[in-house]
């Protein structure tokens, strides 16, 4: 997870580099400098990154070494993802928000995120239905995007309870 955290980090620098340095202007470096560091969304897409790598490692050993069916892999894959997910987002992405990890606001975490298997789940057998087995690793890549907007607003509005 260090290297991915550094990867990013470089990422982010080289792209404000090019952009200050073609643009060069003191306003477009300070903006960047402080929308990195204070954006919500950015952090939220980092976990859900975080994320993504743990569901899909879950996913890939309960299919190929456990031999679980496609949608119990998908789900046990969700539940550790969500698991580290809300962790990550209570003591980082929303830590202004005040509320600390419980169970009531893991539970709130939690309904949001079953919408969110709800549409992975959808997407991924649409993806394996239309394009076949060889398939399910790019439907379970659409399905885990699919929600992700989704519920970054929810977690942000109604789990971490965030000012609009």
């Amino acid at each position: 997870m260090v290297n991915h955290i550094s990867a990013i980090y470089i990422l982010i620098k080289h792209l404000k580099y090019i952009l200050t340095k073609h643009l060069n202007t003191k306003k477009l470096k300070t903006f960047i400098s402080i929308n990195i560091r204070q954006s919500n969304f950015i952090k939220f897409a980092f976990v859900g990154s975080c994320g993504l790598i743990t569901n899909l490692f879950i996913f890939y050993v309960s299919i190929n070494f456990l031999k679980f069916n496609l949608n119990i892999s998908s789900v046990l894959a969700f539940i550790f993802a969500n698991f580290q997910n809300y962790i990550f987002n209570s003591k980082w992405t929303f830590v202004k928000s005040n509320k600390k990890i419980r169970s009531k606001t893991y539970i709130k975490f939690l309904i949001s995120s079953l919408i969110g298997i709800g549409s992975n789940l959808i997407v991924l057998n649409t993806v394996v239905f239309m394009f076949g087995e060889n398939a399910k690793f790019f439907g379970q890549i659409f399905g885990i995007l699919s929600g992700s907007i989704f519920n970054y607003l929810f977690s942000k509005y109604f789990v971490f309870e965030m000012k609009k």
